[in-house]
């Protein structure tokens, strides 16, 4: 998520886009602070942006 206080984002975008030069690859980032967004059984749930991470991640597996 955007404001997670434990993501250093600028990492993360340069390995996306050494993975983008030979794979199709995105970075996606989500509204809120939570790290664990994807967890049901972590405070930092979030449903709606799970639904729409495992989407992304399923239409990414897909195109490989």
């Amino acid at each position: 998520m955007s404001d997670d206080e434990w993501m250093d984002w600028p990492e993360p975008r340069e390995a996306i886009a050494e993975i983008a030069a030979v794979a199709p690859a995105e970075l996606f980032e989500y509204p809120g602070g939570g790290h664990l967004f994807t967890d049901a059984g972590s405070p930092d749930y979030d449903a709606d942006a799970t639904v729409l991470a495992h989407a992304r991640i399923l239409e990414f597996l897909a195109a490989l």
